[in-house]
């Protein structure tokens, strides 16, 4: 299992860093939790009248290399 750290970032705050991450069997699972948590960040930005295209999750491994950054606009395709 590796661990992975997502990192929230928005367009119009500081970013919110994942301090603890979380274990995953595969990069797939871990990127799979990323766009299910985007996705839920997104409408709940709409739903209380906030700006939500900016939005992403940056996923990181443990030696802190970013692997991938996903936007929540891409998330709804």
């Amino acid at each position: 299992m590796a661990r992975y750290f997502f990192h929230i970032l928005h367009p119009d705050r500081e970013p919110i860093l994942d301090e603890e991450g979380e274990e995953f069997d595969d990069y797939e699972k871990a990127k799979q939790e990323a766009v299910d948590s985007l996705r839920d960040l997104a409408v709940d930005a709409l739903k209380g009248g906030r700006y939500a295209h900016g939005l992403a999750i940056q996923i990181m491994d443990a030696d802190g290399t970013v692997i991938d950054t996903l936007y929540a606009r891409e998330t709804f395709a």
